[in-house]
């Protein structure tokens, strides 16, 4: 993955709601059905009437990768530079 791969991401994650990111069930009785919202506004992954409701486990991922992408976006920059400081680099 290349730099510009990289800050291609982070400019689209920098276009969310910051986080933290939650899941909360979407209705009464439906367990497996949920919304993502963030601080309390629906205004994440809010159902429309033509789209449905997540099933738990897809919001869950998705309101995990809130936190979760920019974490993997600093490991590959930390990797990087250790690689580049011990080694010389010059393949990534």
């Amino acid at each position: 993955m290349t730099e510009d791969e990289l800050k291609t991401i982070e400019a689209r994650l920098n276009e969310l709601p910051s986080g933290p990111w939650y899941v909360e069930r979407a209705r009464p009785g439906h367990d497996d059905e949920a919304r993502v919202y963030d601080r309390g506004s629906w205004g994440v992954c809010k159902p429309t009437p033509n789209q449905p409701l997540y099933r738990r486990p897809i919001a869950e991922f998705v309101a995990a990768a809130r936190a979760d992408v920019p974490a993997l976006i600093s490991e590959v920059r930390r990797l990087r530079e250790l690689f580049e400081n011990t080694l010389g680099g010059g393949v990534l």
